[in-house]
């Protein structure tokens, strides 16, 4: 069958071979500005603007409501212990939690002190200490800590013992919709808005939410190996660059991780796109997102500030740069809530692609078209139907070219 039967090849279709990669366009003709497909049809959202409108409206509803002092949940941080202190007294240690005080390193966490109570308090002469009614007081060996939160950050926010240690994996999505503040919301959602649409639109929309979602859980599972990895080599002395040495409990919000996945894609897709850097510098697209991704990198490996959301970031790169080439990966994604029964057909088309093959008779080459190229340009087109155009190589994508052109020569 020619490249023409199939509807993906039509002028019509956004994913067309030879045609446009990406979303609608806005701005005068020739200016490449992309805009999430359906953004302003309500009745058919894309996934890129039910993503922003569903960040949005956590975070409005966690900074109108849930922040209210009635309605704040009591999260646990885990417990910790001094250095020196011997296994048997650990399980002898008593909560008291009678007494709260505010942790001294770390801001807005409460401890309840932990004691050991078959070990005397010292002072500094080396005496035991009493209380005002002589009875003797047993050591602070250690802290169970926990902190005050809004619902939505109590049980949405993700961190190495929340997700390793207390194995609350729902947490590997859930932070990816919380944001610390308004600027830390605004900047993902622009990059969402700018972007999204591109990779949405030659994805498909249910492949494009498994990606969005899995970058974020790559850049999750980044944070949690440098974190553990770090807090093991802490106390044997070891200081990698690269290795996060923050609290297991530490938490981690923010859509970023998938953003930079889809950053990753969108250079992939269209890598000479000029976009405008501040609004001011126009560059291509792949340099500016080659830059964000260097910068991540070395912020990490030099330990800034921020180097925990860092290592989300350099984790969703990655993936976005992993499954914007094997997209075919994400098509099980969602299975994990319920798999396709044995003896149910699983259509391996996206929902934009869609073969339509004429009676084998009606079937014609053109002359310039020879049986080599039109079977490579056959296994293509295939491949496009099981796995979405994003799983193409460049060979592939020159073979179609090529084919397509044949096919607009004139017949004799």
């Amino acid at each position: 069958m020619g490249i023409y039967d199939r509807d993906y090849a039509r002028v019509d279709n956004p994913a067309a071979v030879g045609g446009s990669l990406g979303g609608r366009r806005a701005g005068p003709p020739g200016k490449n500005s992309w805009l999430p497909p359906g953004a302003f049809n309500i009745g058919r959202w894309s996934v890129t603007t039910w993503l922003i409108v569903i960040n949005i409206a956590i975070f409005v509803l966690g900074a109108a409501i849930l922040q209210r002092p009635g309605m704040l949940v009591r999260v646990p941080w885990g417990t910790e212990h001094f250095s020196g202190t011997m296994p048997e007294a650990v399980k002898r240690g008593q909560v008291i939690t009678s007494v709260t005080e505010p942790h001294p390193t770390k801001p807005g966490v409460l401890f309840h002190p932990i004691v050991d109570p078959q070990t005397p308090a010292l002072n500094e002469a080396g005496r035991t200490l009493v209380d005002q009614f002589g009875r003797v007081i047993p050591s602070i060996i250690g802290r169970q800590r926990f902190s005050m939160r809004p619902a939505d950050e109590a049980y949405g926010h993700f961190s190495t013992g929340k997700g390793f240690f207390e194995l609350q994996v729902w947490r590997l999505v859930t932070f990816q919709f919380l944001h610390v503040g308004p600027v830390h919301l605004a900047l993902n959602m622009l990059g969402l808005f700018m972007f999204g649409g591109m990779v949405e639109s030659v994805m498909g929309r249910k492949r494009y939410l498994a990606f969005y979602l899995a970058c974020g859980i790559f850049g999750a599972v980044m944070y949690l190996l440098l974190n553990l990895v770090g807090n093991l080599a802490l106390p044997m002395g070891i200081r990698l660059p690269g290795l996060l040495f923050d609290d297991l409990y530490t938490p981690l919000v923010g859509a970023s991780a998938g953003i930079f996945g889809v950053l990753l894609a969108a250079a992939y897709i269209s890598p000479d796109e000029r976009v405008l850097v501040l609004f001011v510098l126009p560059m291509k697209l792949q340099h500016v997102v080659y830059i964000f991704v260097a910068i991540a990198l070395i912020s990490l490996i030099f330990g800034a500030s921020n180097a925990g959301g860092e290592a989300a970031h350099v984790g969703g790169a990655l993936a976005g740069a992993f499954f914007i080439r094997r997209s075919h990966l994400l098509g099980d994604f969602f299975d994990v809530w319920g798999r396709t029964p044995s003896g149910a057909s699983k259509s391996p088309h996206r929902p934009n692609v869609r073969l339509v093959r004429p009676p084998l008779g009606e079937r014609s080459i053109a002359p310039a078209v020879s049986a080599k190229l039109a079977a490579s340009a056959e296994a293509a087109l295939d491949k496009v139907a099981r796995s979405g155009r994003a799983s193409l190589t460049e060979a592939e994508l020159a073979t179609l070219e090529q084919y397509r052109l044949a096919l607009q020569q004139p017949k004799a």
